[in-house]
């Protein structure tokens, strides 16, 4: 996708072709996806995965999606251009120890940043840990000291650095504000 996107961006592929290409991936996940439901592990971590408001490219988010049904974990996926609230209500309802936030470059560092402070402030200092992954992490990441409460904020580049966390990380236990990440 990084590769569609990037010649996107240089004028090799028109908008029509790139949508083309995205949702030709996407009919091949919401395809994985379909099968791997079938196989619900009902006792992993709760996970709840979108992308942030106002954000339209759901390719990545559906791509970690699979990933994580497939590692057994119980995920809430909300789609596209989620309102913090949302989040919040699903990881309340499922008790989620992580929710999952989704950007590209089409969002400002500073948009992704102030999605993930609104979602700590609204939480009322509920513990649960926020990864930040798609092509915006790395510009917002630069951004990071002003991230409300650090500690339970992570920022990543790559599908495969999100999942090797992920699956380091205990769900069990609290989130410590002294931690860092």
């Amino acid at each position: 996708m990084k590769q569609v996107g990037e010649s996107w961006a240089r004028g090799a592929f028109s908008i029509g072709e790139e949508h083309r290409i995205s949702e030709s991936i996407l009919d091949v996940l919401y395809g994985i996806q379909t099968s791997l439901d079938t196989e619900l592990r009902p006792h992993g971590p709760a996970v709840v995965l979108g992308t942030i408001q106002d954000e339209q490219h759901v390719t990545g988010a559906m791509m970690i999606r699979t990933l994580l049904t497939e590692a057994g974990y119980r995920v809430s996926y909300l789609g596209r251009n989620v309102p913090v609230e949302d989040f919040l209500l699903f990881q309340r309802k499922q008790a989620a120890p992580l929710i999952c936030l989704s950007a590209t470059l089409s969002r400002s560092p500073e948009e992704i940043v102030e999605a993930v402070n609104n979602l700590l402030i609204l939480s009322r200092e509920e513990e649960f840990h926020v990864a930040v992954g798609g092509s915006g992490a790395a510009a917002a990441r630069a951004l990071a000291h002003r991230v409300r409460y650090p500690s339970r904020v992570r920022f990543f580049d790559t599908a495969i650095d999100f999942m090797e966390w992920a699956d380091g990380i205990s769900f069990h236990q609290p989130v410590l504000e002294h931690e860092t990440r």
